[in-house]
């Protein structure tokens, strides 16, 4: 709907993408977030709870 992303983005998400799911935007999200363009740390280690 329109205005979702806005909403979205401004309620502290990192991006949005709606569904059906663009196989080329999605990618394209994954691959910005990888080369850190969104300003958000990725982790690829699995999370393990060590306590």
């Amino acid at each position: 709907m329109e205005g979702d992303r806005h909403q979205l983005i401004s309620g502290g998400m990192n991006d949005y993408i709606s569904k059906p799911i663009d196989r080329v935007q999605l990618i394209g999200l994954i691959e910005a977030f990888l080369a850190g363009k969104h300003g958000a740390e990725i982790s690829l280690q699995p999370m393990v709870d060590v306590g």
